[in-house]
């Protein structure tokens, strides 16, 4: 949606339940977004768009203009030309301020400064402060042909072309409890203290720039009983991230504590800790990176409707063909010596405004670019982390989709059948390396392994599908619908990387070995979900729909990123993550529904879906609702909403359940239709200024907590159909 023109889109088509002519990667239903055409409209149209927002949290404001055309053309004999045409350009300024426990909470043991002895509490290893501030730029363009001759031939052409660029810096302050001695706890609050505590501030200065060019050319023709549709399409997409800039500065010996009340921890600091001048600059890593997506795909539909035993009927085949590959290539040089005595207060700058909590001086993204660029030649180059983060990081992978399918429908009376199978053939095929550092304090030593690494994987799938749908009346419908679907794994989830770290080090004499590593999955298999949908509509009359629905999935392979050092492959490593199928899960669910616009004009819709689901599902809330007041006239379109998601597992990390919290957000929007060329309109969004909260085990118990301020936005349309 961030890339796709709102002026292009003629419809987005919902369908909560799959046919066999449909994509079976769909496991909570499809969305279908139809572009433009000349001849949804009738004759030329344009318009013109104009608007500005403002973001209550960085105090900016923001512009947007955008523009579209359409017409249509006659040719010789009954050969029409349709246009359609649309630009969008926008540039937004916004941030963040979030604050997150790096690792959860656990048992601990640290040194006691006191004592000088070993004492166990519970606690955080880890707590940031992360202040964002980021400006995102988006210049969309579409052309759409269609060419029309007579009402047996048509053919179309969609085009789409996008630039986006997103230009981020982030500061953040890295309180390392573990890194210090414990002076004290309390239990009643989960508070903590240390002496001789170490402390990180650092940036990244990132500029990402995005294009994505798609291309679909089809067409739709009659021949005889026969009503043909193909297309072929070619869309490529690349991201870089050009010149992107970590800085570290070190601190060390400061006293440092916690409490861990509330989504926000209340963060404790001896007076050198906001003091520059006790952070040296300890690392900067310099990357360019870039990301390529490229998709071919080919698709036949041929349909012939036909007269069965006195019934309407309907047969429908078809083919799809999608070839996809993704390469992820990453250049990274860490840079950690070379910087004499440089610390954080060469590059000070006013405090960051932060609203939950005191920051402390801010650092000059300019000031640490220009030295960057004037010293870069005399830093020190660590090349073994350089070839990690490197090699590490880079893949290609490709996955090639065929699916073949038939599906026959038939009206007998007020019943509609619809039945027919999929088949879906999965080539799957990723390359990377295994890269591990092995460091060794004992000998003073550090070397790194690389190894090749790719994998082949195919997996196929015949879905069977049935829908039914009869009418009771004009205002009573029943559906029925048994659907098997999947859900692939994502190209990052299931590439081939591995970043392992050895480490062997010695204290009073006794040598340990600490392992550790992040790894992707080319083993993955596809979600697999079988599922059984029934609902009533009921239509009182007017404008106006109360429905209700039942629905039951069987969800096999589902995917969750985990710790799996224990499961037998990591033997003596600490801590291995990687995604990984979690077997079976089922999930089911009640559906409600209720809309109604009344003769006064006041309007009134709310839905919810109620869900019970295996704990085990990772991204599943049982329970989401919106709820809209309203009111039209021939002046006035104003509505408020609500949208309410309950809260959701996410992963166990540390022995304790994470868990995304409750989100409640208010949206308000209104338009004025000054005459029937010119509306002006307004948009609230997020009124009750909404966070983003992640939980460790209990709510008290923080890991991320992101809050992005209220937006507001007002404009002029003017348009002419």
């Amino acid at each position: 949606m961030d890339v796709i023109p709102s002026e292009i889109i003629q419809s987005l088509e919902v369908s909560k339940t799959v046919t066999p002519d449909m994509d079976a990667s769909a496991i909570g239903g499809s969305i279908n977004v139809k572009s433009l055409s000349a001849f949804d409209r009738q004759g030329q149209s344009y318009s013109f768009t104009a608007q500005g927002s403002h973001n209550e949290q960085v105090d900016k404001t923001s512009p947007k203009l955008s523009a579209s055309f359409s017409d249509i053309f006659d040719m010789s004999g009954q050969t029409q030309l349709g246009v359609a045409t649309a630009v969008s350009w926008f540039e937004r300024e916004f941030g963040s301020h979030n604050m997150e426990t790096d690792g959860g909470w656990m048992a601990l043991e640290q040194e006691s400064a006191e004592t000088g002895e070993d004492a166990s509490f519970f606690g955080a290893q880890e707590i940031e402060q992360r202040h964002y501030q980021v400006t995102r730029e988006r210049l969309g363009a579409a052309l759409n042909l269609d060419l029309h001759q007579g009402s047996l031939n048509k053919y179309y052409l969609r085009t789409l072309y996008s630039e986006f660029s997103d230009d981020e810096f982030r500061q953040r302050n890295e309180y390392k409890y573990d890194k210090g001695k414990y002076l004290s706890a309390q239990s009643t609050d989960s508070s903590a203290y240390f002496t001789d505590a170490e402390m990180d501030r650092d940036t990244k200065d990132r500029y990402e720039e995005q294009s994505i060019l798609s291309v679909v050319a089809g067409g739709e023709h009659v021949i005889q009983s026969w009503f043909v549709e193909y297309n072929l399409g070619y869309s490529k997409s690349d991201e870089r991230e050009p010149n992107r800039l970590d800085v570290d500065f070190a601190g060390e010996e400061l006293t440092l504590g916690y409490a861990s009340l509330g989504s926000t921890p209340d963060l404790s600091r001896s007076d050198d800790a906001h003091d520059l001048t006790h952070f040296a600059m300890d690392e900067m890593v310099w990357e360019n990176n870039l990301s390529e997506d490229e998709a071919t795909s080919f698709k036949l539909d041929v349909t012939n409707d036909f007269i069965l035993k006195g019934h309407n009927a309907q047969i429908k085949m078809g083919l799809k063909y999608n070839d996809r590959e993704k390469l992820n290539l990453v250049k990274t040089v860490v840079y950690d010596g070379g910087f004499d005595d440089v610390t954080a207060h060469q590059f000070a700058s006013d405090e960051p405004s932060y609203e939950i909590g005191q920051f402390g001086p801010g650092l000059s993204r300019q000031g640490i670019r220009e030295f960057f660029n004037a010293n870069r030649a005399s830093f020190d180059v660590n090349a073994l982390e350089s070839d990690i983060e490197s090699k590490g990081k880079s893949y290609t992978s490709q996955e090639t989709v065929t699916a073949l399918y038939g599906m026959f429908s038939i009206d007998v009376g007020n019943l509609n059948i619809i039945t027919g199978l999929r088949f879906e053939d999965t080539d799957y095929e990723t390359a990377g390396s295994r890269v591990e550092l092995i460091k060794n304090d004992v000998e003073d030593s550090e070397t790194v392994a690389i190894t090749p690494w790719q994998v082949s994987k195919n997996y196929d799938h015949i879905l069977p599908n049935l829908t039914l749908r009869y009418a009771h009346s004009d205002s009573l419908i029943t559906r029925f619908a048994y659907t098997q679907t999947i859900a692939r794994p994502s190209f990052g989830d299931a590439a081939a990387f591995q970043l392992l770290e050895n480490e062997t080090s010695v204290e009073d004499d006794v040598v340990t070995v600490e392992r550790k590593g992040e790894v992707g999955n080319p083993d993955l298999n596809p979600y697999e979900s079988e599922n059984i949908d029934l609902s009533i509509e009921y239509y009182p009359g007017k404008i106006g729909i109360i429905s209700a629905g039942v629905f039951h999935k069987n969800i096999d392979n589902f995917i969750a990123k985990e710790q799996v050092q224990d499961n037998g492959n990591w033997d003596g490593f600490k801590e291995v993550i990687q995604s990984v199928n979690g077997g079976e899960a089922e999930l089911s669910g009640v559906e409600l529904a209720y809309t109604k616009n009344f003769d006064s004009g006041l309007m009134f819709s709310a839905n919810g879906t109620f869900i019970d689901a295996d704990e085990a599902l990772p991204n599943q809330s049982d329970t989401v609702a919106n709820i809209m007041f309203g009111y039209e006239s021939n002046k006035v379109s104003a509505r408020l909403s609500t949208s309410y998601k309950s809260k959701a597992y996410l992963m166990t990390e540390n022995g304790a359940r994470v868990y995304q919290d409750t989100h409640n957000q208010v949206d308000l929007s209104i338009k004025y239709y000054f005459n029937e060329q010119i509306q002006l309109y307004f948009n609230a969004v997020n009124l009750t200024d909404e966070p983003f909260y992640v939980y460790h085990g209990e709510k008290r118990f923080n890991y991320q907590y992101e809050s992005y301020g209220r937006s507001f936005e007002f404009g002029m349309t003017f348009t002419s159909f």
